[in-house]
């Protein structure tokens, strides 16, 4: 599963950029982790971050930042108006790095949402990986991607709620495509619905049609002020050894 979803993803960066391989590297390093045995568990996960995965960075990416003990900032994730009101967080294993002149960050990510009455057990809306690529091209609006099993859709929660008076929400509109698998799949949303058909080429359309065969979980995908948005929620954390 791991191999699938690192070639998978690998899959859909090559859609934007000339070098798909090197996040194939980097969620390859999970499949690596998750085989490690150790007695001292805690130790051996800080000093394993702090050299190896480090290390391992290095042979890939220029430009590294790497802290296992530091988180993506949610803000970044708020902004794109694409889950619904979250009520807290945790992150970690932060990176930001480089790699044939594109700059990317990511992290492991859980999220809990806020529209929920039982305050000691808050429902999990979001718990795997979140990655921000910088885009090449440059678009006019927000556009969201969202598999069509993730139940904490903003836009689908939108629908069915009665907003207050003074409550504001983007002007986003549904939209179609002409692949028919594609729209049995996924939810497309747009503010320009020209951005949003310029941006899904036929080549990406067939990306993510493989990668969501491929992978356990959802994918939230988002085009926000020029950068690309991947979230996978499979309910993993990546870098931590299984032991």
């Amino acid at each position: 599963m791991y191999l699938f979803l690192s070639l998978a993803i690998g899959l859909i960066i090559f859609t934007f950029t000339s070098e798909g391989i090197y996040l194939i590297a980097l969620m390859t390093l999970a499949i690596i982790v998750r085989f490690i045995p150790t007695k001292e568990k805690k130790k051996f996960y800080n000093e394993y971050k702090r050299i190896v995965v480090r290390e391992t960075f290095k042979e890939t990416f220029s430009n590294i930042y790497y802290n296992h003990e530091e988180g993506l900032d949610i803000q970044k994730i708020i902004d794109c108006d694409v889950l619904t009101e979250i009520d807290y967080y945790d992150s970690h294993d932060y990176l930001k790095a480089t790699i044939n002149d594109i700059n990317f960050e990511c992290a492991d990510m859980t999220i809990y949402d806020k529209n929920n009455k039982n305050k000691e057990n808050k429902p999990i809306s979001f718990k795997g990986q979140w990655y921000i690529f910088d885009l090449n091209k440059k678009y006019m609006s927000d556009i969201q991607i969202i598999d069509k099993n993730y139940k904490y859709n903003k836009r689908i929660v939108e629908a069915f709620k009665r907003l207050k008076p003074d409550e504001k929400i983007k002007n986003f509109i549904y939209i179609e495509t002409d692949d028919i698998k594609f729209n049995d799949l996924f939810n497309l949303y747009t503010i320009v619905d020209f951005d949003a058909i310029n941006f899904l080429t036929p080549k990406l359309i067939d990306n993510l049609i493989q990668l969501k065969k491929k992978i356990y979980g959802e994918l939230i995908i988002c085009v926000h002020e020029n950068k690309l948005h991947i979230g996978v929620n499979n309910f993993y954390n990546y870098f931590e050894p299984k032991i």
